[in-house]
């Protein structure tokens, strides 16, 4: 269990880290991290809006991930006590 819980954590922390980026408009443009649509991919200032928009989702659901991959450590620690 603790190799899902450390796979949680790392991917909690890319989507938690890409929702702060975007929350001070650090996200760069690109075609793996943010809300890429084909109106947010045709200019700068669209995927940047966007991003900026859809940021505290991104932040929330890296939290939300990271208080799981807690909780799956501590479920096991616990069980085998």
């Amino acid at each position: 269990m603790i190799v899902p819980a450390l796979v949680l954590t790392v991917v909690a922390l890319v989507v938690g880290g890409a929702g702060v980026l975007a929350l001070f408009h650090r996200l760069p443009r690109n075609r793996v991290l943010g809300v890429r649509t084909v109106w947010t991919m045709s200019t700068v200032d669209a995927f940047r809006r966007a991003n900026r928009a859809a940021a505290p989702a991104f932040v929330a659901a890296g939290a939300v991930g990271l208080a799981g991959a807690v909780a799956g450590v501590l479920a096991v620690t616990t069980a085998a006590g």
